[in-house]
């Protein structure tokens, strides 16, 4: 198999037209894609037989795993690469998201970008949110069509042949490399969701070794609609648990590197101030100066 995709299913209650609206575009645009083959993660709101029944109504090779219960986003990711790593021969894992929506074939350039560059272990698809903002590429686009034949043919004009530094979901992963470094250690990362990304980049440009200087990178020859990206830095769903535990797998270094790793501008200040406030801790313990050059 050369790629499966990999998604986290869940309806809620208090949303679930809204929910469920944002399920049927998903699905029916991950329709025309060139890959077929589907690992679902059931969070919740139905039984695993109820939502493989959901699920027949789309062309599209479905399995479902999970017990139907909200494990969290951090937990359900981790589930469907030991699953694939266990059950399967894949070369390509990609990660989307129920409020994604895609143009035909979107996979396909990731993939060619991929075999292009042998040591890059993930690409990322160039996103657009519901408010018409373009991620990283400093733009807006106008509101995504809700007609799915005008929103194929937004998403294509949309296109540019530019990859650019950047992360975001959607994205592909290089399957051996993603198992090289175990995906999330949920030893160390036990909340909820939260700084999961920012744990794997880090496992990949440690793997990639140093000289490599590695920056995650997203490629423009294709978008998709992502409702609401980016990731939160805050104290909710275990999110600075998760901080401190990428602080012990990797340290003060690890932060800096991902303020040097990150394009956003929230995102380096962010590690940029962790990065500080940890070294001033340092200097508080009685730390020496040498502890200054990290």
């Amino acid at each position: 198999m050369e790629l499966i995709h990999t998604l986290l299913f869940m309806l809620r209650r208090e949303s679930l037209d809204y929910d469920l609206l944002l399920a049927k575009r998903c699905l029916s645009t991950l329709e025309n894609c060139t890959h077929k083959d589907v690992l679902v993660y059931n969070q919740g709101f139905w039984s695993n037989s109820e939502l493989a029944d959901y699920l027949k109504a789309y062309r599209l090779n479905f399995t479902v795993i999970g017990e139907g219960k909200n494990v969290g986003i951090l937990n359900g990711r981790q589930e469907c690469f030991l699953h694939i790593w266990n059950a399967l021969d894949v070369k390509y894992i990609s990660e989307l998201h129920l409020d994604m929506a895609f143009m035909r074939n979107w996979e396909d350039h990731l993939i060619n970008a991929l075999v292009a560059a042998a040591d890059e272990p993930l690409m990322c698809s160039g996103i657009v949110e519901k408010n018409g903002w373009i991620y990283f590429r400093e733009d807006y686009a106008g509101v995504p069509p809700e007609d799915l034949n005008e929103l194929e043919h937004f998403l294509k004009g949309l296109c540019r042949k530019v990859i650019v530094p950047g992360f975001t979901h959607p994205c592909i992963h290089r399957a051996e490399m993603l198992k090289a470094i175990g995906g999330i250690d949920r030893r160390f990362l036990k909340g909820a969701q939260g700084f999961d990304d920012d744990s794997m980049l880090l496992g990949y440009r440690y793997y990639l070794g140093a000289r490599h200087n590695w920056r995650p990178k997203i490629n423009f020859n294709t978008l998709c609609v992502h409702d609401v990206a980016g990731q939160r830095c805050s104290d909710k769903n275990g999110e600075r648990e998760n901080f401190l535990g990428v602080v012990k797998m990797y340290g003060a270094k690890g932060v800096k590197e991902l303020a040097e790793m990150h394009v956003s501008s929230g995102h380096r200040q962010f590690f940029s101030e962790e990065y500080a406030r940890l070294l001033n801790e340092c200097n508080v313990c009685g730390g020496t100066e040498y502890g200054n050059e990290l």
